[in-house]
């Protein structure tokens, strides 16, 4: 019963109909700044915090037979992967919590054993092929791929972004489409639509 037992979601939206709910998530854009709406100095901020968090939960018992990704995006912490047991998986939230400039965490963690290399290499195509649907599928004016951060967990794909409701609608759309993909999960900031004065 354990087995795939989430931790804490709180913040977690299952789609129903996926129509995106208005909530302030995680969220996320390019790397390398580039589409990215957050500002240049928020983006120092997140890489910082990924790094913090990381050297904490690397230091901790039972690190090694978890496997977790850390994602931070305007302060904003998104923990995936799996962890042996609950009390670890708190212990983690916890961790990236107490981390300074940390606005929140969604603990997205499931009590399971290690991702095989195989799920590891599934999800990775998966993320791809998301990237490239994002790519070649959006069509509203202003808004491309790289205002959206993808990752996926368990054949489940978690899009983050700074984006208004017709952006997110689309994002999320494209993306239950794709292939492989067993549910979208979206961790958006929702902006009104003139605020990027998208036309």
């Amino acid at each position: 019963m354990l087995k795939r037992f989430l931790l804490l979601s709180s913040f977690m939206v299952v789609l129903a109909g996926c129509v995106p709910a208005i909530l302030a998530g995680g969220v996320g854009a390019t790397a390398a700044g580039v589409n990215d709406r957050r500002t240049a100095g928020q983006i120092v901020e997140d890489n910082a915090i990924t790094v913090k968090v990381q050297n904490k939960i690397g230091q901790m018992p039972g690190r090694n037979k978890a496997h977790i990704s850390i994602l931070s995006y305007n302060g904003k912490v998104l923990l995936l992967g799996e962890v042996p047991t609950q009390a670890l998986g708190l212990e983690v939230e916890d961790v990236a919590a107490k981390t300074e400039h940390v606005k929140s965490v969604h603990n997205e963690l499931i009590i399971a054993p290690e991702a095989s290399l195989a799920s590891i290499t599934s999800d990775t195509m998966i993320t791809a092929k998301v990237k490239s649907a994002l790519a070649t599928g959006i069509t509203l004016k202003g808004f491309n791929a790289g205002n959206v951060k993808v990752e996926t967990s368990n054949r489940k794909v978690y899009l983050m972004g700074i984006v208004n409701e017709a952006e997110a609608r689309e994002a999320i759309n494209i993306v239950r489409h794709v292939s492989g993909v067993e549910e979208v999960v979206p961790f958006f900031d929702i902006v009104n639509r003139q605020f990027y004065n998208i036309n």
